[in-house]
């Protein structure tokens, strides 16, 4: 004997207007319109992002990290099925980061819980940009790339900080 589930035909357009959204809003991000300056720069990090796993962008304040970072993810996010932009990696917990990229609410308060999450998305191809990361965010951001390394092939983790030995 079969069974069939049907889901409510409402929830499932709903899910689709709101991805819809959600790459629009990310697409058209208005505080990116008439930058000008950084080409260079853009391209030089993309060259690195077709290469790389996990990239890094050090400076000091103020010299474009994390437009850069914007606008690489801007370009870049619809290649994706699971994407999250963390603009201020201090503040951003890893339940935080997997209930934006899984588009639901997730616990990941520990390493089993991390890494079964991180499993479930294994096979799809993920962009994560974390912004401004520093010490306090290193213990998560170290957890994270360690099971980055089994990730899909073409998923891609970028962080900027102004701390170099954090990218070592």
């Amino acid at each position: 004997m079969f069974h069939f589930f049907v889901r409510d035909e409402s929830h499932l357009v709903e899910n689709v207007v709101n991805d819809i959204l959600q790459k629009l809003h990310l697409r058209c991000s208005t505080e990116l319109k008439g930058v000008v300056g950084n080409q260079a720069n853009c391209r030089n990090v993309e060259l690195l992002l077709k290469s790389r796993r996990v990239i890094g962008i050090w400076g000091m304040g103020g010299i474009g990290k994390s437009t850069i970072a914007k606008i690489l993810f801007a370009k870049h996010f619809p290649q994706y099925d699971h994407v999250c932009f963390v603009a201020n990696a201090k503040e951003y917990s890893l339940d935080k980061l997997f209930s934006t990229l899984l588009r639901e609410e997730v616990s990941a308060k520990n390493v089993v819980g991390s890494w079964f999450h991180m499993r479930r998305l294994s096979s799809k191809k993920v962009f994560i940009v974390l912004d401004d990361v520093d010490i306090d965010s290193l213990e998560p951001l170290e957890h994270l790339c360690g099971e980055y390394k089994d990730q899909h092939r073409n998923s891609k983790l970028a962080i900027t900080t102004r701390d170099k030995q954090l990218l070592v």
